[in-house]
């Protein structure tokens, strides 16, 4: 990766839009307003998931953000809706903000401020492991949008790469003296990509290879009460319900922890930088046949080949 360094005193104080969707995309956004030093206008868009809209606005609370401004702009294409977003467009379009920082580039309303915004102008968020499809889509194009990130991601052309490594989190919350390991659980049995019996014997797995007396499962935000309940019957495993990201409160809750073990998450990521003296690990199973299976295999491939403290364990079906 060709590392550029950029000084950022030219965009200090100045006005950035910020509009962001998810938990991580927010973290990653607060991250981005120190970083660059800009003064902001954050923008929410809520979505059907309460839960997801619930752990924002604690966040929000809780880390002291101020001009806030929720929306409600449904994922539709009604004639309504498309009006709503158009006005929404202009709007900000109108406000001359000297940056958007954006956590959603996949999002049509993203990509519509993009078209309508000069491109010096915008700075992508990471969003989840999707900014690595984002990367391939903006190099095919190509369109070398700027990226806050905490991936290790070869520029092209001249796009400019700031490094997120969650520095303002991690001095807002200095103190970390509670050891456990923990679990970060994916929705793979509810989409249908992993079977609920290998599912649970991984989780097993985790368990049988902590030296700690339990592994705390931090399930995604929509897992089934069905898939739930079966986890919840495993010795040693205590399930949280975090009311905020597993970042945030792990940080919040002075845990520190020593293993991390995992499937597939963002998280994996982003916890290896925050604590990066935990040791790290990704479970590979025999996945069920889906249309997903070439996005997976390609991040499992960057688990194994970058230079990252993320150890990838492959399983056979008899595992």
């Amino acid at each position: 990766m060709k590392e550029i360094i950029v000084s950022i005193k030219n965009i200090s104080r100045k006005k950035a839009f910020v509009f962001i969707e998810s938990p991580f995309q927010l973290l990653c956004a607060y991250e981005a307003v120190n970083f660059f030093d800009v003064d902001y206008d954050l923008y929410v868009r809520l979505n059907r998931y309460e839960l997801n809209n619930h752990q924002v606005k604690n966040i929000i609370e809780e880390l002291g953000m101020n001009n806030v401004y929720y929306i409600d702009l449904p994922v539709k294409k009604d004639i309504f809706t498309k009006l709503k977003m158009l006005k929404f467009l202009i709007k900000n379009k109108l406000q001359n903000y000297d940056y958007y920082i954006l956590g959603d580039y996949l999002s049509n309303l993203m990509k519509q401020f993009v078209k309508i915004n000069s491109n010096d102008k915008i700075i992508l968020l990471d969003d989840g492991v999707a900014t690595y499809k984002i990367q391939r889509e903006l190099k095919e194009i190509p369109l070398p949008l700027t990226l806050f990130s905490m991936f290790k991601i070869e520029n092209f052309n001249n796009q400019k790469i700031y490094v997120n490594k969650f520095e303002n989190l991690k001095k807002l919350y200095p103190t970390v003296d509670r050891s456990h390991d923990i679990f970060i659980g994916a929705q793979l049995v509810d989409l249908d990509i992993l079977s609920l019996s290998a599912y649970i014997d991984i989780v097993k797995l985790a368990i049988n290879n902590s030296k700690e007396n339990k592994v705390i499962y931090f399930p995604h935000r929509r897992t089934s009460k069905e898939v739930l309940k079966e986890l919840s019957a495993i010795e040693n495993l205590e399930i949280a319900f975090p009311d905020t990201a597993i970042e945030f409160y792990l940080l919040k809750a002075g845990i520190k922890p020593k293993n991390i073990y995992s499937i597939l998450s963002t998280a994996l990521f982003s916890l290896s930088i925050i604590f990066e003296e935990a040791n790290v690990i990704a479970y590979k199973p025999e996945f069920n046949k889906n249309e997903r299976e070439e996005d997976i295999e390609k991040l499992y491939e960057m688990i194994a080949h970058d230079k990252n403290p993320i150890n990838l364990i492959s399983l056979d079906e008899d595992s």
